[in-house]
């Protein structure tokens, strides 16, 4: 019952941007024929020592509230 495609693309050397829909049915409605569409945009940038800075953004569908994430990413390698 959902479908999922996902999608992204480097604008430039250090900024990453990609967009995800989800197109569910619902469960909890016996005889509804709805659709629900969730929508995702993100965008990551990448920083000096290996630092991630992204913000995401939560398109929900009518009825749901929008929601908004940034946040702080570090890497690091045990070699």
């Amino acid at each position: 019952n959902n479908l999922s495609i996902a999608m992204g693309k480097f604008i430039s050397r250090d900024l990453y941007a990609d967009y995800e829909i989800l197109m569910q049915k619902p469960v909890d409605v016996v005889g509804r024929r709805d659709l629900l569409l969730y929508q995702n945009f993100t965008f990551h940038y990448n920083l000096p020592y290996r630092v991630r800075l992204a913000y995401r953004f939560y398109l929900k569908p009518s009825g749901e509230k929008n929601a908004h994430e940034v946040f702080l990413r570090r890497s690091f390698s045990f070699w």
